[in-house]
């Protein structure tokens, strides 16, 4: 496999960030016909085309509501600013803030890439892991959705972090610390990254996750250190944690959790774990909401589903934690799995089983986790074959299931980004994949009645 040499040597140096640009054009070529869409009805509103404060721009009274308001009952300063930014730049253009969702999305791949190649010194895998990350399907609903901002935003100052905290702990190997300027911006970047979604808040565990791979700073002695040095990224967390739920709970969000029993709740966690795992690998079946089992318009599960999930889950974990040699799927698993526990429904917030906006940095683990494991399979090919050196008939037949699987999955998700052109495409789509959404229904009849067709309009409205 390709390695990347010590800083020392320009060539190597420039193939690198040749790289993560081409990652970061390739992304924005994707998904530039984005800037032709439309906003939404779909939570656009709340966010940018009804909301007042964001159309007044920036502004001091502005910023001091972004930073106390609860409205749409989450509590995501960053976020705000950043939508009343694009009010200042674009003002009420649709495509320029569906821009900025592409730019921060090609931003985040790029830094994906950057601090796993310099952390790993492993240029093919790293740059799979990003690029699979980048085009894959699951990732159009957080870029293609305005109101989704809130994602690929604190995505990218979460990578951001990360990588600043990479860099400084490279160059602190010897003392075995995180430079000092390189931490505290990492650190404001993370709280740059939980005002922007208070998902965000699994960083520090993520951080500690990169400790032990591919950072490897888990040596006798540091564990404690570590620990400590993590800190007041814990204590924000509890701080945004409680800001969270409160507002949350005010705002009405967990009233639809609210009327699912816990039982139900905890028994859609392995069933969605799953989920995620199955859609990342068969990317089919894509929509804007899934209905939970326990809601009217949700498909029950049933007994066996749940049991079924719990054994895979608990088997795969175990298996990934007993294979030897393999921190990196370890880490990937972990991310994947620690990760989600925000969003996975044990305290449920709104009617859905699971998003496919909720797998945005969460997928990083997997991406991780299949690249490295690709790599470790070649490495196992080629020790059979008795030999030193990988062949070249090797070499080109994994470059090409590589390029395959990424060929597809860009295809696939430029067909999914079509759904999101205007409202009605999106309900439209949304009505063919859960036929008995209320909430679905009842935006598509409302989208047909304002166009006129008012008879199509009362087939769809739900209990008519």
């Amino acid at each position: 496999m390709p390695t990347v040499p010590g800083q020392g040597d320009p060539i190597r140096r420039r193939t690198v960030l040749l790289v993560a640009a081409l990652l970061a054009v390739t992304t924005i070529v994707l998904y530039a016909r984005t800037v032709r869409f439309e906003f939404t009805t779909f939570d656009d509103p709340d966010y940018v085309t009804a909301n007042a404060e964001v159309q007044e721009g920036i502004s001091a009274r502005g910023v001091r509501w972004a930073l106390t308001t609860g409205h749409a009952s989450n509590w995501h300063p960053v976020t705000w600013l950043s939508h009343m930014t694009d009010v200042e730049a674009f003002g009420m253009h649709a495509g320029g803030h569906h821009a900025t969702n592409v730019l921060l999305h090609a931003a985040s791949t790029a830094m994906l890439f950057l601090f796993l190649v310099t952390s790993t010194r492993r240029l093919l895998p790293s740059a799979f892991a990003a690029a699979f990350f980048a085009c894959h399907p699951l990732r159009v609903e957080s870029v293609a959705w305005v109101s989704e901002r809130k994602d690929v935003l604190s995505a990218a100052f979460g990578l951001a972090s990360i990588l600043c905290c990479g860099i400084g702990a490279k160059r602190g190997a010897e003392e075995g610390r995180i430079t000092p300027g390189l931490y505290a911006l990492s650190f404001f970047l993370f709280l740059l990254a939980v005002g922007s979604k208070p998902m965000m808040v699994t960083l520090p565990f993520v951080l500690l996750l990169l400790d032990y791979w591919p950072l490897e700073r888990w040596r006798s002695g540091l564990g404690l250190r570590l620990i400590r040095e993590k800190i007041p990224f814990l204590v924000a967390v509890v701080a945004v944690a409680a800001a969270t739920y409160l507002v949350q709970r005010s705002g009405g969000a967990m009233r639809a959790g609210g009327t699912i029993e816990f039982s139900d709740r905890l028994a859609n966690v392995p069933v969605g774990y799953v989920w995620y795992l199955t859609k990342t690998m068969l990317p089919t079946g894509l929509a804007p909401l899934y209905v939970h089992p326990s809601l009217p318009g949700g498909t029950p599960l049933l007994p066996w589903q749940v049991v079924s999930a719990t054994l895979f889950l608990v088997g795969a974990t175990w298996f990934v934690w007993r294979y030897r040699g393999a921190k990196y799927a370890r880490v990937g698993v972990l991310w994947f799995l620690g990760t989600l526990v925000p969003v996975i429904g044990l305290v449920q917030v709104g009617g859905q089983a699971t998003a496919d906006r909720y797998s945005y940095f969460p997928s990083i683990g997997l991406s991780i986790l299949f690249a490295w494991g690709g790599e470790q399979l070649l490495g196992m090919s080629v020790r059979c074959r008795g030999g030193r050196r990988t062949s070249w008939w090797t070499r080109l037949t994994v470059l090409v299931a590589l390029s395959a699987v990424l060929t597809t999955c860009g295809a696939v998700t430029w067909h999914q980004i079509g759904y999101w052109q205007n409202s009605r495409t999106l309900y439209e789509r949304a009505v063919s994949v859960e036929p008995r959404s209320p909430l679905m229904n009842n935006n598509l009849a409302l989208i047909l009645s304002e166009a006129g067709d008012l008879e199509e309009a009362s087939r769809t409205f739900v209990g008519h």
